[in-house]
């Protein structure tokens, strides 16, 4: 039942700082916008950031959210759910 909510989201905000860094390029290196290039580089930069970041949040909650699944499966006596779940 991967990805859970957490992975979808970390998806979602992924592909929205993608979006917003599409607009931003659009306006990078624009003469009518020269005073805000500082600005939108920095934004450009931020948002790159943000879309790495939430994809490999996303593919951890996606781990995460599996390894809860396969453990909850498992007899309540196993040790490696009575080991791992906690952590999981």
């Amino acid at each position: 039942p991967t990805p859970g909510g957490g992975a979808v989201a970390g998806l979602t905000g992924a592909l929205a700082a993608a979006l917003a860094h599409m607009v931003v390029n659009y306006s990078l290196n624009k003469k009518n916008l020269a005073q805000h290039q500082p600005l939108l580089e920095d934004a450009a930069k931020r948002l790159e950031r943000a879309r790495v970041m939430l994809l490999e949040l996303a593919d951890e909650d996606a781990a995460a959210y599996g390894l809860v699944n396969e453990l909850t499966k498992l007899p309540e006596s196993d040790p490696r759910r009575i080991e791992q779940l906690p952590a999981a």
